[in-house]
């Protein structure tokens, strides 16, 4: 006869584990608000984001235990450290991240809790895996739908706006900035979005029509001049100052334009990929200015924090066409050959076209030097058909301001060397950054 069953048996164990379970919650909880605690004492502290990635995976497994931890507070800072503070090349976590991420904002939407934030936090992390994509899209757009307020809905909508700009579809990003000025027309938020609405408007003809962009990041540095406590208009400022700049330097205003890459960054929030172009910006006019040194100060800077990055981006691009620049000034062709044609895969590969047609400009300048005839019509065709699919997006009715907008920014680029008059015509310009820039090792 067999024994009875003795349903008490497996109590032990089942308790055990149930014990391990609450341990491993209480565990998870007490790290993030250790991680949460450092961070608000001392707010550039972002940790590792390998640590920050397992302790979303722990979290997100135990979230039904997890009640007392500020999670919400916790996966910001996580996001705001893959954006700020970035993974590197060798980050091999990306997809936890995200499920864990996704998990607990779907927990957090399910109690009714703002997760409007969070994902536009996730949004800027997806930008810099793939800023044109769709996943970018999707989570802007889920956090227009789960807005709570107008602020919430406006921040969504004008990172919208900045998703169409960076896809190259300008009037879409301009309706949408449309739609979010008119819902804020005599609120009381209507100050606070305004000098954003006016720069990302100023973002979207930027590369149709300079002039006319170059009036609204003034007024948008007008507008916000006095507002600089609200983050969101010293971040829309900082924006307007560096493009700004941009649009300074293709006029060879250079000492205007260092000026206001400066201001710029001063009232940027520091994120990584910002204080790369920053940098990397200066050393394009440092480069027109034929300052050796500085130039290359500022590119290794700008070199160093775009590999703290997680994948090739626009950034590395465009770098690789601006050492590209600095390699002919030394007269070193083949390594700047070899720049840019890098340059020009690692933006097919990453759908960057502008970046792609930058190199194609220098490449075809290039070969011109060398009289490679074919190889100038074949970048000539190249160019034209990667224009036509991506920037050519208005119609033939705004085609010629497009095409002077191309051409004053690449009378410039496509300089070989700091040209003569620059010495002779110019007053003699300075750094203004304040970095010493003999910290680093020169060519």
């Amino acid at each position: 006869m067999l024994p009875s069953a003795n349903p008490d048996r497996h109590a032990p164990a089942t308790s055990w584990r149930l014990e391990l379970q609450e341990s491993v919650a209480e565990i998870a909880e007490r790290a993030v608000v250790n991680e949460l605690a450092k961070h608000v004492r001392d707010p550039s502290y972002y940790p590792p984001i390998d640590h920050l990635a397992v302790l979303l995976q722990r979290v997100a497994q135990r979230l039904k235990e997890v009640e007392r931890a500020p999670i919400a507070e916790f996966l910001g800072v996580a996001l705001d450290a893959a954006v700020i503070a970035g993974p590197g090349r060798t980050f091999g976590m990306t997809n936890d991240f995200l499920d864990a991420a996704d998990a607990i904002i779907d927990l957090l939407a399910a109690r009714d809790q703002p997760v409007t934030d969070l994902l536009l936090a996730k949004a800027r992390y997806l930008a810099v895996l793939d800023n044109t994509g769709q996943p970018r899209a999707d989570s802007i757009n889920r956090a227009i739908n789960a807005s709570k307020s107008a602020g919430e809905r406006a921040r969504a909508l004008l990172m919208l706006a900045e998703y169409y700009i960076d896809s190259s579809r300008y009037r879409k990003a301009r309706r949408v900035a449309g739609a979010c000025e008119k819902m804020l027309t005599g609120s009381s938020l209507d100050h606070v979005y305004y000098a954003e609405i006016l720069t990302v408007t100023g973002l979207s003809y930027f590369f149709t029509n300079i002039n006319k962009s170059e009036k609204y990041f003034v007024a948008a540095i007008d507008r916000g001049e006095s507002l600089h406590e609200h983050p969101e208009v010293r971040s829309a400022i900082s924006t307007a100052y560096h493009y700004l700049g941009r649009i300074q330097a293709a006029r060879r205003e250079f000492e205007n334009a260092l000026g206001s890459y400066v201001i710029g960054e001063r009232l940027s929030d520091h994120r990584l990929a910002g204080t790369g172009w920053y940098h990397l910006r200066m050393g394009e006019v440092l480069l027109d200015c034929g300052h050796r040194n500085e130039v290359y100060y500022h590119l290794r800077r700008a070199q160093r924090i775009f590999e703290l990055g997680q994948v090739i981006s626009s950034g590395d691009v465009v770098l690789n066409a601006t050492w590209s620049r600095y390699y002919v000034w030394t007269g070193d062709l083949e390594s700047a050959e070899k720049l840019l044609i890098e340059g020009m895969r690692s933006a097919q590969t990453g759908k960057y076209p502008r970046g792609e047609l930058i190199c194609i400009a220098q490449l075809i300048r290039l070969e011109l030097g060398r009289r490679r005839y074919p190889s100038c019509f074949a970048l000539s065709i190249r160019g034209c058909w990667v224009f036509g699919l991506s920037e050519a997006e208005s119609g033939l009715r705004t085609l010629p301001s497009q095409l002077q907008t191309i051409a004053i920014f690449a009378r410039r680029l496509l300089s070989s060397r700091p040209p003569k008059e620059t010495a002779h015509d110019l007053p003699v310009i300075s750094c203004p950054c304040a970095d010493d820039h003999n910290t680093h090792d020169h060519k």
